[in-house]
């Protein structure tokens, strides 16, 4: 880990992972999706946090948009 030494010393502290697994360094620090209270928001955390590029580039259509025109 880059931050060992601050870590270490007690100048940071790391209050939350974001990451799909814990890393093994932060075995006390609790993960986000553990933080989840329903199936909707751990899908949120895994679309939004862990795999951002499935809402990186969003569209939005206008009522009415041809359904040949929507995947």
């Amino acid at each position: 880990m880059t931050w060992r030494k601050p870590l270490d010393a007690g100048d940071i502290a790391v209050v939350l992972q974001i990451n799909p697994k814990p890393h093994p360094e932060l075995a006390n620090v609790p993960n986000a999706i553990d933080y989840a209270k329903t199936q909707e928001a751990r899908q949120l955390i895994k679309a939004g946090i862990h795999d951002p590029a499935a809402v990186t580039r969003p569209y939005a259509l206008p009522p009415g948009t041809p359904k040949d025109r929507v995947q």
